[in-house]
This record gives structure tokens, sequence and C-alpha cells, in this order.
């Protein structure tokens, strides 16, 4: 059965979208199936993948969501990796989901109808801890928390823990967190931060950092990754995480 790995973090601006762009290509390269579930409005990733003649109409993830349908996903660019593409419906998809039966898990159960056909299923939220990024956070394995290690991201950080100590207490369900330093600097800052996030949260912060000035690999499969080492050996991390 495919890992569920959520992304998550409330404020915008650290990567989130390219946390899980690079993780799904790196885990592609190991021939590894991923299957990628873009729930922010903005569709960022959802652009990553799409080829200029893809038609994702009908297979978007605000249908499955408020139709009461299965997930479908859709193909990419990369053939180990699916997609099940988000549009700008999404915004104000709360609000449509606020008075449905069992709102918060819906996302769940279509997602385990889906765990046998992939090895990783990879979930990219949107920047807030709203309705749908609850049923995200309620699908996880393993929940990665991509950070700044600045004081307004680690602000951040504060409201997630909140949100997974008042999920589990509602719903019983123990979350694997993990946290992914991105942009990070060499500066004193930085590294007190960093060193203040280790000694705090221990193995829950990865050993592996991504330096400042990474950006998405290039749209075409063909080109080489510039991040290919830092991303390479991230992903090994996660893979031992969600290890059973």
């Amino acid at each position: 059965m495919g890992k569920v790995i959520t992304i998550c973090q409330n404020k915008g601006g650290v990567g989130k979208t390219t946390l899980a762009f690079n993780l799904a290509e790196c885990l592609a390269k190991r021939k590894k199936k991923v299957l990628l579930l873009d729930t922010d409005a903005q569709a960022n990733l959802t652009s990553y993948f799409a080829s200029e003649d893809t038609d994702y109409s009908g297979v978007q993830l605000y249908d499955a969501m408020i139709n009461d349908t299965k997930l479908k996903p859709a193909k990419t660019i990369n053939e180990n990796i699916s997609i099940v593409p988000a549009d700008l419906r999404l915004s104000d998809i709360d609000y449509s989901l606020a008075q449905k039966f069992a709102r918060e898990t819906i996302l769940a159960s279509k997602v385990r109808m889906l765990a046998d056909d992939f090895d990783y299923i990879i979930i990219d939220t949107a920047p807030n801890l709203g309705l749908l990024t609850i049923n995200s956070l309620l699908c996880a394995d393993s929940l990665l928390i991509p950070l700044i290690p600045e004081p307004f991201s680690v602000q951040g950080l504060n409201m997630i823990r909140t949100l997974l100590k008042r999920l589990n207490e509602a719903m019983h369900k123990d979350f694997k967190m993990h946290i992914v330093l991105q942009k990070v600097k060499n500066t004193s800052l930085h590294k007190e931060m960093e060193s203040e996030l280790r000694s705090a949260y221990g193995d829950a912060v990865c050993k592996q950092t991504i330096k400042d000035g990474i950006k998405y690999a290039e749209k075409s499969i063909q080109s080489e990754m510039n991040n290919a080492y830092e991303y390479t050996a991230l992903t090994e991390e996660v893979m031992n995480i969600n290890k059973d």
C-alpha cells in the first residue's frame, strides 16, 4: 500500500510546492509510482507537470470532493507520476464542504481507494489551515513541514502543532511530523535558528537541508535538476521515514 505524505505549512513562500515537485521527480527516477494531489487553488504544481495540450477537465480535485466521485488521476509529462489537479474553484471549497457529512475525512476515504496503485501519494496543501488542509492532514502517514529557519516561519510551525494536537484529541490520530529546512542561508540567524530547532525537535528535523537559491527543476523531464544532490539525499531520508 502506498505511503501518503502531506506537505503542510500555513505560511506562504516556504517552498511547499518546490518540495512536492522535487520529491516526486526523485522518486520517479527510482521507478516509484507517484500520485500528486494538488490542493492549492493557485495550481502551481498542476501547471508544472502539465504539457501544453493537457486537458484536465472533469478530473480536478474539486469535482471529486464536491460531487462525491472517485479521484481520477491524470497522466503528466513524467510516465511515473500521475496527478489529481487543482483549479481556482478550490479557493472556496471550505464553504462548499461545510455542510457535508464527515467533512474532515472525505479526502482520506478517496485516497484509500488509490493507495494500492501507487508507491507514494504526495499531497501539496494551500498556505492555510482550512478544512481541505485538515482533510489532507488526516490522510497522512507522514507529515513534512517545510520551514525557513526564521522567526515568522517558526510561528507557522507552532500553529500547525496546535492544530495537530487538537486533531489528535478529536480524531485519535497520531501524526509523524518531520521538519524540512529550506532556503537555508549561511547567516548567523539561520545557523542559530537551525541549532535551536534541532535542539527542540531532535530527529524530527530532517538531516538534509535545502540551501537558498534552489528553484524548481526545469519542466522538461530530460533536463537535469539543478538541486540534484540535496533533494536526492532528502528523498532517501523521506523514504526511510516512511518504511514500515
